[in-house]
């Protein structure tokens, strides 16, 4: 899995000279799986609990504040996979998951010294994965 995904909005268009940037790292997926086994080929669904750390910070580049939250967020998580066995010992993966997660309301102190609030944070995230495994 990614060791941290980050995406910036460097203009907003309510706000000039402001910036959002939001880190996520460390996902954890816990999952059942269910699936249908063939003579080479594997296909599943999975679906369970999610969890990442995330970071938010909000950047006021015209006074030159930021503010730093960091929380954990848990959600759910969705996905599916097919597998091929190509070789005696050698099979190709593909999988797909989908995480939606929240964390709770945050309040920080910015760079300024003003108290600030994030409130109901929620993210989306695609995750694609290839394999090959081999099997001694």
């Amino acid at each position: 899995m990614p060791q941290a995904t980050s995406i910036s909005f460097p203009i907003l268009a309510a706000a000039p000279n402001r910036e959002r940037v939001t880190k996520i790292t460390s996902p954890v997926l816990i999952s059942a799986q269910l699936g249908f086994a063939g003579a080479k080929s594997l296909t599943y669904l999975r679906a369970g609990w999610a969890y990442a750390q995330i970071e938010l910070q909000a950047i006021n580049h015209q006074v030159g504040n930021v503010a730093t939250w960091e929380s954990g967020a848990t959600g759910w998580s969705g996905g599916a996979g097919f597998e091929y066995q190509v070789r005696k010992h050698l099979s190709l993966g593909f999988e797909y998951d989908y995480l939606r997660l929240r964390t709770p309301d945050m309040t920080t102190v910015n760079s300024g010294g003003v108290t600030v609030h994030a409130a109901d944070f929620e993210t989306r995230l695609n995750l694609f994965l290839l394999r090959a495994n081999y099997r001694y």
